[in-house]
């Protein structure tokens, strides 16, 4: 038996056109239709566009919530105050840049390994130096951010495991644009 598992999807739109509020899926053989797998698992997908009067309040200013950013009642207000206090959330601020940059790295390396095959040596090389162009300037960029943001070189050296001479290389860089 296969442990339960929903995946819920909220959407801006609807997913199957079909003009109802939610959208709930089983797990079903597809050669034998009345095949259905007891696992419980679901996949639910919400359309935040739907305007009937046949759901809940909470979930109609939900949508709204979701599909405007405005606030309409108790639950989209707690919601709206988590959604303030992450966005205000220095740490996870940071967090989510290094974590965009991780992605952005691991993207680089299957990028990578995806065209090797099928590179000549001239072109990678001519590609190698504009990418690695790009990531120093969203490096330098990120990193004067967070200067601006009061971090220390030291903070940010660590952060990015990278050397403080770099740092100061760059916060001096910043400070000749200006």
């Amino acid at each position: 038996m296969v442990p339960e598992c929903n995946i819920l999807f909220i959407c801006t739109f609807d997913p199957f056109d079909r003009g109802i509020s939610k959208y709930s899926f089983k797990t079903i053989c597809m050669e034998e239709n009345d095949l259905i797998l007891e696992d419980e698992s679901s996949r639910i997908f919400f359309n935040c566009t739907y305007k009937g009067n046949d759901i809940p309040q909470d979930l109609k200013d939900l949508y709204s919530y979701i599909d405007s950013g405005i606030v309409k009642g108790g639950l989209t207000e707690m919601i709206d105050n988590e959604v303030v206090k992450g966005r205000e959330n220095e740490l996870w601020s940071l967090e989510y840049i290094r974590e965009a940059n991780v992605l952005a790295d691991a993207r680089e390396e299957g990028r990578e390994e995806g065209l090797k095959a099928g590179r000549e040596e001239g072109l990678k090389a001519g590609r190698e130096d504009v990418w690695n162009s790009g990531r120093e300037n969203e490096r330098k960029f990120v990193i004067e951010k967070m200067l601006s943001k009061g971090n220390t070189i030291e903070e940010i050296a660590d952060f990015y495991d990278l050397p403080e001479d770099y740092i100061r290389k760059v916060e001096k860089e910043i400070s000749k644009k200006i």
